[in-house]
């Protein structure tokens, strides 16, 4: 399901999301987990910092090595089948890369019980704009 998410957020062309030859190195460290958390299916393995910019949008940035936990019970006992879990899985990756949740109907990161399985054109223009002056 994490293959299944970089590659769906590779293929906007806006990030680009690559496995490191070591996990020392790497910024996101993606994993599953017996029970991550209780009500959600995915959890943050450390603390995330939340930038407000001059218009109001917020955004967030995390350190290097940032733990990202998908709860394999919570998913076998929501029923979730590949598609839903790749999707949260998605959103998880969405969520580290800064993007907030959404009641949009069209994104991924909306939060409600109809969401997209993977990124949208919506997630796509929020993402470019929150990465308009990085280089990619």
């Amino acid at each position: 399901m994490w293959r299944k998410a970089v590659k769906n957020w590779n293929n906007l062309k806006v990030v680009k999301l690559v496995k490191t030859s070591r996990a020392s190195e790497a910024e996101l460290v993606l994993t599953t987990t017996k029970s991550a958390g209780k009500k959600s299916p995915y959890t943050y393995g450390r603390s995330y910092f939340i930038t407000e910019e001059k218009d109001g949008t917020v955004s967030q940035t995390q350190d290097i090595g940032y733990p990202l936990e998908l709860s394999r019970k919570l998913m076998k006992d929501m029923y979730f089948d590949k598609a839903e879990r790749s999707g949260w899985a998605g959103m998880a990756i969405g969520d580290a890369l800064g993007l907030n949740w959404t009641n949009h109907y069209d994104s991924i990161m909306n939060n409600t019980t109809f969401k997209a399985d993977k990124p949208t054109k919506y997630d796509k223009k929020n993402l470019k704009k929150l990465y308009k002056n990085i280089p990619f």
